[in-house]
């Protein structure tokens, strides 16, 4: 142990305080750094004021350049009333909200997903009913625009 003013310090002590030390000018060059940087690429750093937190998610999301280019996929659901179990993982996941329960039975007693009102043509198409059915109750196929 290593004695300093009549105060014997333990390894924590010392690591700790040698930390503290030099973390600062870590943390100074690494701020350092990144504002050359930014400057270089011609980049502006605004700093994260409780202003600009609290409006973070009503700021407009980044969109390709070619979007109005691109077509949003159509698929067309088929759905076997007779496999389902009522598991709900088909309409709980659904990004689209395109499926709903069905007020009827199937023949094991189960109620199944039907397609929601308003949303008959609102499937693209991601698969993900059919990815994530235990009963391969439901899948979706690509509808090609003529």
């Amino acid at each position: 142990m290593q004695e300093h003013g009549g105060n014997k310090k333990n390894i924590f002590y010392i690591v700790y305080h040698y930390w503290m030390k030099n973390s600062s000018k870590t943390v100074e060059s690494s701020e350092h750094k990144m504002r050359t940087r930014a400057a270089y690429y011609g980049f502006k750093i605004t700093p994260m004021t409780p202003e600009r937190i609290k409006n973070w998610y009503e700021q407009p999301i980044r969109q390709p350049l070619n979007l109005d280019k691109k077509k949003t996929p159509k698929g067309q659901l088929y759905i076997i009333p007779n496999r389902c179990k009522e598991c709900g993982f088909c309409w709980e996941y659904c990004p689209e909200n395109v499926l709903s329960i069905s007020n009827n039975f199937n023949n094991k007693g189960y109620r199944y997903p039907t397609i929601a009102e308003g949303k008959e043509n609102a499937c693209v198409n991601c698969s993900m009913c059919t990815e994530i059915c235990p009963d391969f109750a439901i899948y979706t196929e690509e509808v090609k625009d003529a």
